[in-house]
């Protein structure tokens, strides 16, 4: 295909595994390339990746594909965020949990990517780093890996800013009913959203809460 068609945009929408195997084949020949979330298996993948993108000639416009972050309501979250309206940042909480089925599912393969921060906690974590500028400078985590897939099944972590700032993450494939929530907190307020990570849901919605004196 790549010899023999002109392509405007290459969309990768395999699972993270496959990444490395396919990023070098089109980054140099497509001038722009959507790749699917998250962007490798691991911080090592994700480099690499970087390194294909940066050395093509020409170099594509290449773009991770967390669609929420285009969302009038993501949008405005980081407005309101920018102007003060919940005064100084100083804590968030990210979490998405849902029920998975088979072992089979590549999202509860290791190998391929899986597990629920791969699949589902990533939203979470891109999430809080959506809302700072500062690099995070420590972070520690809880889980527990399902003795027969080797995947990680649910997680809890907690990640600590350059600026101070602290982030709470979770995400499980252990409930039943999907759950999506998202709370950023300031000396002056919060902000409480609901369905954030999918939020072209009717649900979808955000409250400001504001604290006077």
């Amino acid at each position: 295909m790549l010899d023999e068609t002109e392509i405007d945009v290459a969309i990768i929408c395999t699972w993270p595994g496959a990444y490395l195997d396919i990023i070098p084949e089109v980054v140099n020949r497509v001038p722009a390339v959507l790749c699917q979330k998250p962007l490798g298996r691991t911080g090592t993948d994700a480099l690499k990746i970087r390194e294909y993108v940066h050395d093509a000639d020409p170099r594509p416009v290449f773009m991770e594909a967390f669609m929420y972050r285009h969302h009038p309501l993501i949008l405005k979250i980081q407005e309101l965020v920018a102007n003060g309206a919940i005064g100084e940042v100083f804590h968030m909480r990210g979490s998405f949990t849902q029920g998975r089925g088979s072992l089979q599912n590549w999202r509860r393969r290791p190998e391929l990517g899986g597990g629920s921060l791969m699949d589902i906690g990533c939203y979470a974590l891109n999430g809080v780093f959506a809302m700072t500028d500062a690099r995070p400078s420590k972070a520690s985590a809880f889980g527990m890996i399902h003795p027969e897939s080797g995947a990680e099944e649910r997680i809890a972590g907690l990640i600590e800013f350059e600026n101070g700032v602290t982030a709470h993450i979770e995400s499980s494939f252990e409930t039943r009913r999907w759950r999506e929530q998202f709370e950023i907190i300031g000396t002056s307020g919060r902000i409480d959203t609901v369905y954030p990570w999918v939020p072209n849901r009717e649900a979808s919605n955000l409250t400001v809460f504001r604290e006077e004196h």
